[in-house]
């Protein structure tokens, strides 16, 4: 090999590790922003879960009229549907519509997986 062509496998080397390594850092950012937004359903839904439960409990005892919306309630729908479309979005990144539909389903029913990370 000549003293160019030498130097263009190593430069082209070098060039792939940094890219790799820029990638990997990438990857593992979505992965992280995914966790964040995963916990944050999490919360947000059982939250409002359990806000209905009570109301609805609340209104069988008479202490609350039915279809009464209070400031507490339009905040917390407001966050839960915030923390939502964050989940999606960032779900999305790295799995399939359907994928994310199932998961975000089984969190609003109260049974996400705390493992789960498309983006890992």
């Amino acid at each position: 090999m000549t003293k160019k062509t030498t130097l263009l496998v190593v430069v082209l080397v070098v060039a792939g590790g940094i890219a790799w390594a820029i990638h990997a850092a990438m990857r593992a950012q979505t992965a992280q922003e995914f966790e964040d937004a995963r916990f944050q359903y999490n919360l947000k839904s059982g939250t409002k879960r359990l806000h209905d439960t009570l109301n609805r409990r609340l209104v069988e005892l008479g202490k609350r009229k039915p279809l009464e919306e209070t400031p507490d309630d339009e905040r917390i729908d407001r966050e839960a549907s915030a923390a939502e479309r964050a989940y999606v979005r960032a779900c999305k990144r790295c799995a399939s519509a359907s994928e994310c539909e199932y998961h975000r389903q089984n969190i609003e029913l109260g049974r996400g997986s705390e493992s789960y990370n498309p983006c890992d």
